[in-house]
């Protein structure tokens, strides 16, 4: 479907409107996209006050992974399903099983009402805890944490204790996840410029519907 674009003299990236888009070729236009990416997200998220900041780098994170998952499987919006979907296939080192599931409570759909959660995998938790805390609450919700002191994972399962009380919970490093995605991203940029077919095909129904682009 056609949308409209709003003011074209927008900026779609650094030096980049919105109407430098309309008649470019393909390659021209993963130029424009692996720009704004990277100036915006990648190397921005790299500098000293961002990195000072755990919370701003897990948000970066977040935006990120719900970014690629639409473009990677071709999808008009976010949704939890393709945000787990691309955890599971390209985080899948960090992803496992939770037996028994962490708890938590989210809205009830129906009725809107507070209700009992059971959240099954690391994948699961990315989204529903962090994802969506951030999103929805500006928080990461009870079982999960972010800080550093893990040098060498970006995600792990750790148990934990306090006095009479313990648990389990996920711990993200988002400097290391931010370097993960960053890698995952460059892989992406090379299958479309290698003309991957299933690649280019979600890539441009994304972002044409994004963008209303007709590409030469």
């Amino acid at each position: 479907m056609n949308r409209d674009i709003g003011n074209p003299n927008r900026a779609f990236a650094d030096g980049i409107k919105v109407y430098d888009l309309q008649g470019q070729s393909f390659d021209k236009v993963i130029d424009y996209f692996e720009s704004r990416i990277t100036k915006w997200y990648f190397k921005i998220s790299r500098r000293k006050v961002l990195k000072d900041s755990n919370f701003m780098l897990m948000t970066t994170c977040s935006v990120l992974i719900d970014l690629f998952s639409q473009y990677f499987y071709g999808q008009y919006f976010s949704s939890k399903k393709h945000f787990i979907q691309f955890i599971e296939e390209h985080l899948d080192k960090y992803n496992q099983e939770l037996t028994p599931p962490l708890e938590t409570v989210d809205r009830d759909k129906k009725t809107g009402n507070p209700t009992q959660v059971k959240v099954k995998s690391i994948a699961e938790g990315l989204y529903v805890g962090f994802r969506c805390g951030v999103v929805h609450s500006a928080r990461i919700l009870e079982f999960g944490r972010i800080n550093q002191v893990d040098k060498k994972n970006a995600i792990s399962l750790q148990e934990w204790r306090y006095e009479h009380k313990n648990g389990r919970e996920i711990q993200v490093n988002p400097a290391l996840l931010l370097k993960e995605l960053e890698r995952i991203f460059r892989k992406y940029i090379k299958k479309l410029r290698k003309n991957d077919q299933e690649a280019v095909a979600n890539f441009k129904k994304k972002f044409n519907f994004e963008y209303s682009t007709s590409f030469q």
